[in-house]
């Protein structure tokens, strides 16, 4: 439009100065809206980019050891009751005290990682307020460019 401005500025100016103000306003606009991507990008998708697949892969892979933990533990308990009916347990009540200890590991190391997940949280409700805000900042300039625009193309 700039181009095609600066040649029908020189058949006819009206024509002419309306194509170069609304290619300056559609420049500013491209330029709002890069500046827009690249903070919202930065401040905002890149974080949560890198706790889905870093901290959320090590929680997920928790969660499931518990759960393996947890499985562990309650085979060995069965094998408990099914062996003092035979009264043959020792070796059993073994196994269950270290599947028990390993399970109340993994349990804690889970808790650990879920207590990590509320900080996230906190940040990311910040970072979802501060992107919310440069959205609206973003809109409201487009829209005053083009207000501005309206009122140049009335004046001519």
């Amino acid at each position: 439009m700039l181009e095609a401005g600066a040649v029908f500025d020189l058949i006819s100016s009206s024509y002419g100065n309306s194509l170069l103000k609304v290619g300056q306003t559609e420049q500013k606009l491209g330029d709002c809206e890069k500046t827009f991507i690249l903070t919202a990008t930065t401040e905002y998708m890149q974080p949560l980019k890198v706790f889905l697949d870093t901290d959320m892969k090590t929680i997920t892979k928790g969660k499931r050891d518990l759960e393996a933990k947890r499985l562990d533990l309650d085979a060995a308990k069965n094998k408990l009751k099914k062996a003092q009916s035979k009264k043959g347990n020792s070796n059993v009540e073994s196994e269950v005290k270290n599947a028990q200890s390993e399970f109340d590991k993994q349990a804690e190391t889970t808790k650990q990682l879920l207590e990590g997940v509320s900080l996230f949280y906190e940040n990311q409700t910040k970072s979802l307020k501060k992107f919310v805000e440069m959205q609206a900042n973003y809109y409201a300039s487009c829209h005053q460019y083009m207000q501005d625009l309206q009122h140049q193309l009335d004046s001519l």
